[in-house]
């Protein structure tokens, strides 16, 4: 067992020393190995100890000469070709090729990557943006983005990221720098982004546009109606008889109450009573939480807390409960649960 034990630890160190490559650090991911240039395509973790043969590379056809890596991540070029995460970027024109407009995002840097003939996807060279003009593609500095979206136009269309927006050109425009709500002569718009897909949800509203708009987290306020984004990502909209009759519950506008009917994240909670419903607060502080009661029930968003009673039930930190039960709903689960359990009880 002494053996195995002695040799265990030797192995490790002699496939570590052979497993190491002696490569030399050029920048943007890219290294030089002996004379032939390397991309890292994969490199180990943080974790301990770092093993040396987690780093994979794969080789670069490049002029060892000539080869630059620049400034954005994967991207580097020799004397023929530019390169895109070690492979050559075959479909472009070298001689007008650039990378501008040097942008900061949640994760990386990013640019403008065109040619004369084309504006490229920044994380897709090999493919062009549909729509594109390379000769005023630029920043939309009118459009406020932020980490996982940036705004861009020519001098016809506008585009998040890389997809062209349909919108009226001329008139359209943010509502807030804040909000991710937009408006142009025919419609309010609320852009729905991910990492990789992108939209522009719509909801018509012609005339809209030179009129008062109140933002309040997630909802627009306009003369006639309210524009609302659930839960659930979809852009809704509340017609308004009586603009007087509108209450917010802030922070997070949960709840809303407009021409004597109570909202739940833009849609109606049916069977609400109106005349006794109100909305808890969090101890000690002015915000409003996602419960409320009317005289029959206890609710926790749209979900109606079972055997809660409205007139004995309280809230604490976490969650609702009465002298027997407490209800507290599990902020993990994909849809809204809430867990009814018997609180615990002691004897003497």
């Amino acid at each position: 067992m002494k053996v195995i034990g002695n040799i265990i630890p030797t192995l490790f160190i002699f496939l570590s020393f052979m497993s190491c490559k002696k490569v030399k650090p050029l920048g943007s991911q890219y290294f030089l190995d002996g004379n032939e240039i390397v991309y890292r395509y994969e490199s180990s973790g943080p974790g301990f100890p770092k093993l040396p043969w987690d780093n994979k590379y794969k080789p670069v056809n490049a002029d060892k000469d000539t080869f630059t890596p620049l400034q954005w991540t994967g991207y580097a070029k020799d004397k023929r070709h530019f390169f895109y995460r070690g492979d050559v970027i075959s479909n472009i024109d070298y001689a007008t090729f650039e990378i501008t407009d040097d942008v900061k995002t949640d994760y990386e840097s990013i640019g403008i990557v065109k040619d004369q003939y084309r504006v490229y996807k920044f994380r897709e060279p090999w493919s062009s943006i549909e729509g594109a003009d390379p000769k005023t593609y630029r920043i939309a500095d009118n459009l406020k983005g932020n980490g996982n979206w940036f705004w861009y136009k020519d001098a016809q269309n506008y585009f998040v990221n890389d997809t062209l927006m349909s919108v009226d050109y001329d008139s359209f425009r943010s509502i807030d720098e804040d909000s991710r709500f937009y408006i142009d002569k025919d419609n309010i718009y609320w852009l729905k982004s991910g990492y990789k897909n992108t939209s522009l949800e719509k909801i018509p509203a012609p005339g809209l546009i030179n009129s008062q708009i109140v933002y309040s987290n997630r909802v627009l306020q306009t003369p006639s109606a309210l524009y609302y984004v659930t839960k659930k990502e979809e852009f809704t909209k509340v017609q308004v008889e009586n603009p007087s009759s509108v209450k917010f519950f802030p922070p997070d506008n949960i709840y809303m109450i407009v021409d004597r009917q109570i909202y739940c994240e833009g849609e109606l909670l049916t069977g609400a009573d109106f005349t006794t419903f109100s909305v808890y607060q969090y101890p000690g502080n002015s915000g409003y939480t996602a419960y409320a009661k009317d005289k029959n029930k206890v609710y926790y968003r749209n979900e109606i807390l079972e055997g809660a009673d409205p007139k004995s039930v309280r809230l604490t930190d976490r969650y609702m409960e009465d002298d027997t039960y407490k209800w507290t709903p599990d902020l993990g689960s994909a849809s809204v649960i809430i867990r009814k359990t018997a609180k615990e009880t002691t004897t003497r």
